[in-house]
C-alpha cells in the first residue's frame, strides 16, 4: 500500500457516455518518498511502466505528487468533482517553478475535476486524515478525533499501570476522574510521576511494565507502551505552559508542534465543513509513527474495509466501529482488517 501511494493514483479513462472506460493509473513525474523533500525512487518509477505488459495503462504526469496525498471525490447529488490536495503536493510543484494557481489548475485538468481544495498537512498523507463516503445523496467526511482516541488510550494505560503497581487503585481512580473532568494538567502530572517511579534510576521503563500492555500473542507490548506515551504527550500539549517553563527548550518546541498539529486538524475540518459535507469525527489518531488510525480504509457500496489495531487497544476499534456504523447505517458493513504493524509504518488498508 505504501509503495502504491508513492507511485500513482488509480482511475479510468475513455468515454463515460458510451461505456468505453478502461482502467488506468495516473503516475507522477517520478516516484518519490518523503514530505520534507521528494527523494527519487528510480526502481518504483520504472516498475509502473511494466503495467503496460498486462494491459493496464500508466499515464505519466509532468507534475510531482504522491498518490496518498490526493483524493478525488464526486458529489452524488450534483456530480461535481472535487480534488482534495494535501499541502505538500502544492509545494512540491511550486518548487518545480510553477505558481500556486498553475499547480492547482494543472491538477484540476489532469484529474478531470471541477475544483481543487488544499488541506493543511497533518499526517504523512491525506488518506490518514480524511475518508470520504457518498451516501444518501450527500458526502460524509470521516475525520480524526485525536482527543477522543487519546482518552481511550490513556484509560487502557491506566489499567496497565495499576496492574503493574506503578499506580495505586486510588491514584488510578483519581486519574480516571481527572480525564472525565478535563483536568489535563493534573492527570499528566500524576502519570508522569508514576512513570518516573517505574523507571527508577534506569533510563527506560522495566520489561515487567511493558508486559502489562499486552492482552494476547498478537500484541507488541513495547509499541503499545509507545502509543500510550504518545497519547500522554498529546494530553500534555493541551496544558498551557508559561514561556519560562523549566521543562527545557526542546520539550517546549515539541509541545508547540503538537499544538500546531491539533490546530491543523481543526483547520482541515473547517475546510471540509465549508464544502457542505457532513463531518463525522472518529476516535482515531493522525499519523504519529505510533498511531492508531481508522480512516485509511476502502469504501464500496455496501462495506467499509476498516484498518484495525486489535489486542490491547481493541476498545478503540470498537469505539471507531460504533461511530462509523452510526453514520453509514445498518445496510453498510464495517469490516475490520488487523494491520497494527503496517500502521506503525505510515500504512493501513487503503
Amino acid at each position: 500500500r505504501r509503495e502504491r501511494d508513492r507511485r500513482g493514483r488509480d482511475g479510468a479513462i475513455g468515454g463515460e457516455a458510451d461505456g468505453s472506460l478502461e482502467a488506468a493509473t495516473l503516475i507522477p513525474r517520478y516516484a518519490s518518498q518523503g514530505e520534507d523533500g521528494s527523494v527519487f525512487r528510480p526502481a518504483e518509477s520504472q516498475l509502473m511502466q511494466g503495467l503496460r505488459a498486462v494491459g493496464h495503462q500508466p499515464i505519466q504526469s509532468p507534475l510531482l505528487f504522491q498518490g496518498g496525498n490526493l483524493m478525488a471525490v464526486r458529489h452524488p447529488a450534483n456530480g461535481q468533482r472535487t480534488l482534495l490536495v494535501g499541502e505538500a503536493e502544492l509545494y512540491r510543484n511550486v518548487a518545480l517553478g510553477l505558481t500556486r494557481e498553475q499547480v492547482l489548475e494543472a491538477f484540476r485538468v489532469e484529474f478531470g475535476v471541477d475544483t481543487c481544495v488544499v488541506l493543511p498537512a497533518v499526517s504523512h498523507h491525506l488518506d490518514l486524515d480524511v475518508s470520504v463516503r457518498a451516501q444518501n445523496g450527500e458526502l460524509i467526511a470521516f475525520v480524526n478525533d485525536a482527543r477522543a482516541a487519546m482518552k481511550l488510550i490513556l484509560e487502557r494505560g491506566l489499567e496497565a499501570l495499576e496492574k503493574h503497581g506503578s499506580l495505586t487503585s486510588s491514584e488510578a481512580q483519581s486519574a480516571r476522574e481527572g480525564l472525565k473532568a478535563g483536568d489535563a494538567g493534573g492527570v499528566q502530572r500524576l502519570l508522569s510521576e508514576a512513570l518516573r517511579k517505574a523507571r527508577g534510576r534506569a533510563d527506560r521503563l522495566p520489561a515487567a511494565l511493558s508486559a502489562r500492555f499486552a492482552s494476547g500473542n498478537t500484541d507488541s507490548p513495547v509499541d503499545n507502551v509507545q502509543c500510550f506515551l504518545a497519547a500522554l504527550d498529546l494530553l500534555g500539549s493541551t496544558v498551557p505552559r508559561p514561556a519560562d517553563s523549566p521543562s527545557g527548550e526542546s520539550a517546549r518546541a515539541y509541545f508547540t508542534v503538537l499544538r500546531e498539529l491539533d490546530l491543523a486538524l481543526s483547520k482541515q475540518r473547517e475546510v471540509l465543513q465549508k464544502l457542505g459535507w457532513k463531518i463525522v469525527p472518529v476516535p482515531s489518531l493522525p499519523d504519529l509513527y505510533r498511531n492508531i488510525n481508522y480512516l485509511n480504509g476502502v469504501h464500496d457500496r455496501t462495506r467499509f474495509i476498516m484498518p484495525a489495531y486489535g489486542g490491547f487497544y481493541a476498545v478503540l476499534d470498537q469505539a471507531a466501529t460504533q461511530v462509523i456504523k452510526q453514520a453509514v447505517g445498518p445496510k453498510v458493513q464495517v469490516i475490520p482488517i488487523f494491520c497494527a504493524a503496517s500502521q506503525r509504518h505510515h500504512g493501513g488498508v487503503h
